[in-house]
């Protein structure tokens, strides 16, 4: 998927039981952001910043500011415990036209 530089974009991540491929709601969620060209950074979220789709059990979002820079940035979201799950992904994020 391609965003223009400066947009907010909702990433997001299904959790499920590894063997039953149930929906799971886990209690600690660690994200991994690799922009383009700065350092990654990780960040345990907290209860305010994941938010569960109520329409979907098991999916959680983050909403990334891309205003940073353009490029691939990578992500991964991963559940912390015994039913720990990661799942990743990337997003194309372009530069804004200016006018001339």
């Amino acid at each position: 998927m391609s965003y223009v530089q400066g947009t907010k974009v909702r990433l997001s991540a299904d959790f499920r039981d590894p063997e039953t491929y149930d929906p799971v709601a886990p209690t600690d969620i660690v994200l991994t952001v690799v922009p383009p060209t700065v350092a990654a950074f990780e960040a345990r979220l907290s209860d305010a910043e994941i938010v569960p789709d109520p329409d979907r059990p098991g999916r959680y979002f983050y909403v990334l500011d891309t205003t940073p820079e353009p490029g691939t940035w990578r992500y991964q979201f991963e559940s912390v415990g015994q039913s720990a799950t990661v799942e990743r992904k990337a997003l194309t994020v372009t530069r804004r036209l200016t006018a001339v």
